[in-house]
């Protein structure tokens, strides 16, 4: 063998070894306790500092079922996670602030995500498996390169603040089986439409608000509520339809909304607060009832069509 084929035999086996290395985890990178009554693992801490972490199915033995809170909290090094099937549960703030952190495949046997798992992380997609069926407080809030978001038909709640300053988030399908979208769930992205789904009764106040490039807004019939500061600041919308549906329009829902000159009411029973849009129209509105009303941009008076 010549020392050419030497050196490259030898290089590549030290890429070989580097990439085993990085993604083998003995069990001395973690912290964890047993539970449920000794038959299983939770970890509570992960010591390691490799950019790429496989959690281990087992541990003395044991299944690992949960990922407790904050036990990877702050890893800066980490840049993708895989999560075993036996994991049931992902803990509060689990892997929060994880600058680096790209890429996590989440189980389907996952039931649970505790608030803030995922917050300030690197994440830029993800796909929520269809065991879960509410994505709580904060769980993606301010995962700033967050592109992509799966939802599976399971989820039914959305809550609050749950994808709120996710900076880079353009377009998300909420799923018909969702019933409630909690206060701030969206604030601060930058959705550019969205069909609310034909199951939801009210819509969260700050849900949408500051979406900027908010351009089409569907709201169904089942809708009662519309919080307050709901689409507030949604600078990008032209035109919005409310459902006779409707009952309530709280303070601030459309309010500096500039762009907004077309409101079509299908209702003569909706309580709109003086300052949920801007301008008159709350007046004109009690006063003319269904149908749609309009105004030049910028314009404090609306005129019933």
């Amino acid at each position: 063998m010549n020392k050419k084929t030497l050196f490259l035999l030898t290089a590549a086996l030290l890429v070989g070894f580097t990439a085993y290395a990085q993604q083998f985890n003995p069990e001395s990178d973690f912290e964890f306790e047993r539970i449920d009554n000794g038959r299983a693992v939770s970890i509570t801490r992960y010591n390691g500092n490799r950019t790429v972490v496989n959690i281990p199915l087992h541990i003395q033995g044991l299944p690992v079922t949960d990922i407790h809170d904050s036990a990877f909290v702050y890893c800066v090094s980490l840049t993708s996670v895989t999560i075993p099937n036996s994991v049931t549960f992902i803990g509060r703030e689990a892997f929060a602030l994880c600058p680096y952190l790209t890429s996590i495949t989440i189980p389907n046997n996952v039931t649970s995500i505790g608030d803030l798992a995922f917050a300030d992380s690197g994440l830029t997609s993800i796909t929520i498996p269809n065991s879960v069926t509410s994505i709580g407080y904060g769980v993606f809030s301010r995962c700033r390169s967050l592109t992509s978001v799966t939802l599976p038909n399971s989820v039914t709640s959305i809550g609050n603040s749950a994808f709120s300053g996710c900076r880079s988030l353009t377009s998300i399908t909420l799923p018909n089986s969702v019933t409630s979208i909690g206060n701030s769930a969206f604030a601060g992205t930058r959705l550019t439409n969205i069909t609310i789904p034909a199951s939801v009764v009210s819509v969260g106040e700050s849900a949408f608000s500051y979406c900027k490039n908010l351009t089409s807004v569907i709201i169904p019939n089942s809708v009662i509520v519309i919080g307050d500061d709901a689409f507030y600041d949604c600078t990008s919308l032209t035109s919005i339809i409310i459902p006779a549906s409707v009952i309530t329009i709280n303070d601030g829902a459309f309010y500096d909304c500039e762009n907004l000159t077309s409101v079509t009411f299908g209702g003569n029973n909706t309580s709109i607060d003086d300052e949920a849009f801007d301008g008159d129209l709350a007046v004109k509105y009690a006063r003319g009832g269904a149908g749609t009303y309009t105004r030049t941009a910028g314009s404090t008076v609306w005129m019933k069509r």
